[in-house]
């Protein structure tokens, strides 16, 4: 009797493990010109498309490179040239209904990062661009933070350069 109820309590308190978010990888979908990533305690190498990076993981990009990382599904991140930032926390979560939770800590040093967050799940977003002088959170936008001479700009709304970078962010989020 004392092991049916210790397997019916077992039964009914696992799954709540599986509605938390779980630390999820970013996904490096496009690079182009130089750009090296370096994990946690490690040094920085070049990086390819294809690549997984955890949380933890500074990326820079030089004053020709660029980069697409699927950061978590559904939100996708352009590195743009000149960029320093550091992958602070990353996870996901799904439930049989959908998506349960989405979040992304991005700590921008210098340089540009453009955000597309899919739209679907504004209420399970989290996804945060910090910068020296705070944090910005747009959940189901597409937007830009700009870290230069020690001032951070956003802008919310693309502009005709910006229309390539939001079709590129686009088709990350799709594959």
């Amino acid at each position: 009797m004392a092991m049916r109820i210790l397997c019916l309590g077992a039964a009914l308190f696992f799954p709540l493990f599986s509605l938390q978010a779980a630390p999820v990888e970013a996904v490096v979908k496009a690079v182009q010109g130089r750009v090296e990533a370096c994990p946690a305690g490690g040094t920085f190498a070049p990086l390819k498309a294809g690549a997984r990076l955890s949380s933890g993981t500074r990326i820079r990009t030089d004053g020709s490179g660029r980069a697409i990382l699927l950061v978590t599904p559904g939100a996708a991140a352009c590195l743009e040239k000149g960029t320093s930032v550091r992958l602070e926390h990353l996870e996901f979560s799904r439930t049989a209904d959908g998506v349960a939770r989405r979040k992304a800590l991005l700590n921008l040093r210098s340089g540009t990062v453009l955000s597309l967050i899919d739209r679907k799940n504004p209420n399970v977003t989290d996804f945060v661009v910090r910068t020296p002088q705070g944090a910005d959170a747009v959940p189901g936008a597409f937007y830009r933070v700009t870290v230069r001479g020690g001032k951070t700009h956003v802008r919310t709304t693309a502009g005709q350069a910006d229309a390539a970078a939001r079709a590129e962010l686009k088709k990350a989020i799709k594959s």
